[in-house]
């Protein structure tokens, strides 16, 4: 392909002023895949707090356009009165900042949806009016049954059409395939991973001695799907017979406020080291100080903080659900069998007894091998060439 793709991405999640970090793994694939396309973000959220019907906001930060519409959420008393009123004015919002785009910038070659299904209503339009193609990747673990949240007759009639309509949908991992061809969402199904920046993301250059291990958490810090509580549980345990490690844990999140009343109110308060929410430069230096990455998730797809800890050159111990064990090999970390914390908390108690050894190196080239932006912006690059030909 001599000319690149202009590739519109039309993301569910995406950073906005309520959350820096809301969907900042699409914005990652953005950023990846804008090493080899031209690319242009329209994301849509609604805010309570606007004195008018839409906002619409263009930022550059990676040398290529994020616009942000928000509209005004509706408050009326009559609570259904207030969805039909928010999708017409989502889908305003949407229409409205693809004729800003349009007219600023140009006709994209191609549209990128992430995460379905509302966001692929501007990728049908295009698609049955202009002849422009498009493609999904998917992120969303409601498609499992332990989640139950793939559910209302109107988001399955669309995320039905959308699949039946798009060039091609990617996943994260074949746990997720599976199980949105269990809600008979059936297309073509690709494997391209999350990416990490991994000159963000790295191991320290020296090694450096703690006296104690740093085990590490970060997530929103809830009980479902992270597991928190039990995460809490399994180092309480521990204490009881050791006090060799620390506990870093960073995130904020629906059930902050209880988790650390458990923390505060037990022996693992003396060892744990609470950050809050942290910039991803600040994220990237505490895993490359720690030791090991905690998860016991319920269900998961693939974690970036996983990939995000490989490129910093440290295992992970975790609950093997979703799409995790297709990601950590033995060389790599621990996998316990969900909801079980005692061997959950035998692993973490094997790990700080040193009958667990991994190779630093070994773990951060792997990273660099799948998870880079290079790599996989080139596999998103070959994608679209791949539908693109085909179109022509």
């Amino acid at each position: 392909m001599t000319k690149k793709p202009v590739v519109l991405f039309l993301p569910k999640w995406y950073p906005n002023k309520f959350d820096a970090f809301d969907g900042n793994f699409i914005e990652n694939h953005a950023i990846a895949i804008s090493k080899f396309c031209s690319v242009a973000v329209i994301f849509v959220h609604s805010d309570p707090e606007l004195k008018k019907k839409f906002e619409l906001i263009e930022t550059c930060p990676f040398q290529f356009p994020e616009i942000r519409v928000y509209f005004k959420k509706p408050s009326f008393v009559f609570k259904p009165f207030n969805q039909v009123i928010t999708s017409i004015r989502y889908l305003k919002a949407l229409f409205r900042a693809y004729r800003y785009y349009s007219k600023k910038y140009t006709t994209p070659t191609l549209c990128h949806v992430h995460v379905l299904a509302r966001t692929s209503i501007l990728a049908l339009y295009l698609k049955w009016v202009k002849k422009i193609p498009f493609l999904i990747s998917e992120h969303w673990s409601g498609y499992h049954a332990i989640s139950g949240a793939y559910k209302g007759f109107l988001k399955k009639k669309l995320s039905k059409i959308a699949v039946k309509n798009a060039a091609a949908i990617t996943v994260v991992s074949k746990n997720l395939e599976e199980s949105m061809k269990s809600h008979s969402l059936l297309g073509n199904y690709l494997l391209i991973p999350n990416v990490v920046d991994t000159t963000i993301f790295r191991p320290n250059k020296e090694m450096k001695h703690h006296p104690k291990k740093r085990l590490i958490h970060i997530s929103n810090l809830s009980k479902v799907p992270k597991n928190m509580h039990l995460i809490i549980d399994a180092l309480n345990e521990l204490v009881k017979e050791r006090n060799d490690f620390e506990f870093i844990l960073i995130g904020t999140g629906p059930d902050e406020v209880e988790m650390l009343h458990k923390i505060n109110n037990s022996p693992l308060k003396k060892l744990t080291k609470f950050k809050g929410e942290l910039p991803m430069e600040k994220v990237a230096e505490e895993l490359r100080n720690s030791d090991v990455l905690l998860l016991f998730s319920l269900f998961e797809n693939q974690p970036c903080v996983i990939l995000e800890a490989f490129a910093s050159g440290i295992p992970v111990i975790s609950s093997d659900v979703g799409g995790i064990p297709e990601i950590v090999p033995s060389e790599m970390g621990s996998l316990v069998p969900s909801k079980n914390l005692q061997e959950f908390t035998a692993a973490i108690r094997n790990y700080l007894n040193g009958n667990n050894s991994f190779s630093k190196n070994l773990i951060r080239s792997h990273a660099e091998k799948l998870y880079s932006q290079k790599v996989v912006g080139q596999q998103f690059y070959e994608l679209y060439a791949s539908i693109l030909k085909d179109v022509n």
